[in-house]
């Protein structure tokens, strides 16, 4: 037997965003709508722990580049899936790039 819950943006974001699921809100906002557009109308697993094992959020572009041996973000395009995202700066008061949502490959 399956207990069946949708869920949507919002309680993908809060559960996603907890610190030991390792996204920041707009990351895991940007996963969830990557995750919907690839589902083409399929069920997924709300499994947080296979979902952290399956993608990274990177916020450093040298980080990045170091850890999948590549220059450049289009190069790392051509090996696996690259989610860029913006959030807000309250700092900066605009909407700014923020990172990137890699999955593992």
């Amino acid at each position: 037997m399956a207990i069946i819950d949708t869920i949507d943006e919002s309680s993908f974001v809060h559960t996603m965003a907890q610190e030991n699921h390792g996204f920041s809100r707009d990351g895991a906002s940007a996963l969830f709508v990557y995750l919907d557009e690839i589902s083409e109308g399929q069920d997924i697993e709300m499994d947080p722990i296979a979902i952290r094992c399956e993608y990274t959020e990177y916020n450093d572009i040298e980080d990045l580049k170091e850890d999948y041996q590549v220059e450049s973000i289009e190069e790392l395009e051509q090996k696996t899936s690259v989610i860029g995202f913006n959030g807000y700066d309250f700092d900066l008061k605009k909407v700014v790039h923020k990172g990137w949502i890699i999955a593992e490959f």
